[in-house]
């Protein structure tokens, strides 16, 4: 718990950093990872940031996540959700030794996605925001337990 207590910490502070500098890829990587679903928290107006087991969410393991990161500026997450997979830019764009660090937001910016991986743990943590001008926005964070399938 406090792992995960440290990494929502450590978004937060990328968030806060990555204003200033929101694309930054120091490596080339073509990688699969297998990720298995560890839990989810839910904040709308039927739950505030409750967790959720993964046998108690209809979210399910990742057999294939794919991530690409060419200097200077390319990153593309396949597999976690259809709207990263299909976003071609990406606001915040960082990877390196450590992480990947990615948010895009939709056209009308109304809906975000954006995630983290280590790789030193293999924990990610993929969070959806929506509703953005309503005064409760609505989030949707699953945590991930990810290991490295293939290097392509």
């Amino acid at each position: 718990m406090t792992r995960n207590n440290l990494l929502i910490a450590s978004i937060i502070l990328f968030f806060t950093n990555a204003n200033s500098e929101n694309i930054k890829i120091d490596e080339n990587n073509n990688l699969l990872f297998n990720c298995v679903l560890t839990k989810n928290i839910l904040k709308n107006t039927e739950f505030n940031y409750q967790t959720f087991s993964k046998s108690e969410t209809k979210k399910k393991d990742i057999d294939t996540l794919k991530i690409l990161s060419k200097k200077p500026d390319t990153l593309k997450i396949q597999g976690l959700s259809s709207f990263l997979s299909n976003t071609n830019d990406y606001e915040v764009k960082i990877a390196n030794k450590e992480i990947f660090f990615f948010k895009a937001f939709n056209s009308k910016r109304n809906y975000s996605e954006s995630g983290i991986l280590t790789r030193q743990s293999g924990e990610l943590i993929h969070e959806i925001t929506q509703s953005f001008e309503d005064k409760d926005k609505e989030k949707d964070i699953t945590f991930y337990q990810c290991k490295i399938k293939q290097e392509i």
